[in-house]
């Protein structure tokens, strides 16, 4: 986003430019909806945790189908301003005091986790990816073509 409006992830009653008395909606995670729609891999990282983010996008890439990684990051110029984080610093350390591995959040109840969000690999699946498909498509197509001919 640009200029600091809300979007659907921001976290409920925070400050945006087109949410000047607090964001009123329930924010949705589209880790779990982009899962949801039959993603092969899904993964969430954050600015902070600069090095398991890295190895969630290599991750991804080598992954058949498709593949999603959220990265959480700071943006202290409007979001920053408007709820009182006053620089980049203090956003990466609200985002290693609220980020939890899927393992951790195992451990938490519903109100541990009040206010939190995992991070790290979110679903896996076996999918075959979208070119390979296509390939062997064509394949199917061209043996039918020789046997008309």
């Amino acid at each position: 986003m640009t200029s600091g409006q809300y979007s659907p992830m921001t976290p409920t009653g925070r400050m945006a430019t087109t949410a000047p008395y607090g964001h009123i909606e329930e924010p949705f995670d589209l880790c779990d909806l982009v899962f949801a729609a039959g993603a092969s891999f899904v993964a969430r990282g954050t600015a902070y945790h600069a090095r398991p983010l890295s190895r969630l996008i290599a991750k991804a890439i080598s992954t058949d189908g498709f593949a999603f990684v959220e990265a959480v990051s700071q943006c202290p110029t409007y979001f920053g301003r408007r709820n009182r984080m006053r620089n980049a610093l203090v956003m990466l350390d609200w985002q290693k005091e609220h980020a939890v591995t899927k393992q951790a959040a195992s451990r938490l109840s519903p109100d541990e986790m009040e206010g939190k969000f995992i991070i790290g690999e979110i679903g896996t699946r076996t999918r075959p990816e979208y070119t390979k498909r296509y390939d062997a498509i064509i394949e199917a197509a061209s043996k039918e073509t020789d046997k008309s001919v």
